[in-house]
């Protein structure tokens, strides 16, 4: 019995530990550092794993689970009240003088690291 309890709670609070990103959500009216997938997975393993717990009924399991349903059914209804609004966000970002996004650095850098390997066998 102790040991199910303890379980409950670690169940829980797995579930339960996007709940800081989701004020951030609400917050920023962004999606940006809500990863999408992450919160499908999570709500559809929840989901299944309740679905399994209510056969023979098994409380240790069907209750952090569903209460992990809940949780991943909020994250994804808050992914598509704020969807439209974090690719206007993004895009107004994007339009800022000096802004410089992580793909265009990472492509900035690979270029030079191709100038500076071709400078190098010149040189040779």
């Amino acid at each position: 019995m102790s040991v199910g309890i303890v379980c409950c709670v670690f169940n829980v609070m797995m579930y339960a530990s996007p709940l800081s990103v989701m004020k951030m959500v609400i917050k920023t009216k962004s999606v940006e550092f809500m990863p999408f997938w992450l919160s499908v997975a999570g709500f559809l393993n929840a989901g299944v794993w309740t679905i399994y717990a209510l056969m023979p009924f098994d409380p240790f399991m069907a209750i952090p689970n569903g209460i992990g349903s809940l949780f991943g059914l909020a994250q994804l209804i808050l992914y598509g009240a704020y969807y439209k609004s974090t690719k206007k966000i993004m895009a107004e970002r994007e339009k800022q003088p000096g802004y410089i996004g992580l793909s265009s650095a990472i492509a900035h850098t690979e270029s030079e690291k191709t100038a500076n390997t071709n400078q190098e066998l010149n040189n040779v």
